[in-house]
């Protein structure tokens, strides 16, 4: 589903199709749709979204959940350096910059 993700975005008709389509049974489907819905500035985004959650997306793994405050969001972003954990924001991540320093890396 990434590879359909950055299709969707990049302009694909037939990916962001797909996505919709499978967007009605397939959590991962409906959070990369959302994502896409997002990226174009679509209000659905967070129906989509809510969606997901309710199929489970918390219980799936490799989605963005923020380490510091266990947050699922459209708006988790990953930490800049090691590109490995996902935050809210600035805030989380000076609440969690303690721990994840020691595991945080430009590798």
């Amino acid at each position: 589903y990434r590879v359909l993700d950055r299709k969707a975005r990049g302009g694909c008709r037939h990916a962001r199709e797909y996505l919709r389509e499978k967007a009605s049974t397939n959590a991962q489907a409906a959070y990369r749709f959302s994502r896409y819905l997002r990226s174009q500035g679509d209000v659905l985004a967070q129906e989509y979204f809510d969606r997901a959650r309710n199929m489970g997306l918390d219980n799936l793994r490799n989605f963005p959940i923020c380490a510091s405050c266990g947050n699922v969001g459209l708006d988790v972003s990953l930490c800049g350096r090691c590109r490995r954990k996902y935050f809210c924001g600035p805030a989380c991540i000076q609440k969690a910059w303690q721990v994840h320093r020691h595991e945080c890396s430009r590798s």
